[in-house]
């Protein structure tokens, strides 16, 4: 995986995650409860960021086995998406995130 395919990968798989929340936004009939129960809104992209993450352990040499976090997971799913929530520190300094190409490098400075 090259960056600028990981940058269009995850620009589009972000765009596809704010298509879904934008439908179940539109099931206001129903309880939030109800559709955290059937929707999980993340449910059906967890499988492509586990692919993309290790095509990333990949291009950077990282052993999955070794590298127990799992910072797209929590890019993806626990910040949503949302770059202002994406707070990193790399050996005690901020490293800012403010788009996706900030993610791959993150990654790239992980690797050193």
């Amino acid at each position: 995986m090259t960056k600028e395919n990981f940058i269009n990968t995850m620009t589009i798989l972000e765009r596809k995650i704010k298509e879904r929340q934008e439908f179940l936004n539109e099931l206001d009939m129903l309880s939030d409860s109800f559709i955290d129960k059937m929707f999980n809104k993340f449910d059906v992209f967890e499988d492509y960021i586990s692919l993309i993450e290790t095509s990333i352990f990949e291009k950077f040499g990282f052993n999955k086995n070794n590298f127990s976090d799992n910072w797209l997971q929590y890019f993806v799913i626990d910040c949503e998406c949302d770059f202002s929530k994406m707070i990193i520190q790399i050996d005690g300094k901020p490293f800012p995130i403010h788009s996706w190409k900030d993610v791959w490098n993150f990654y790239a400075e992980l690797s050193k």
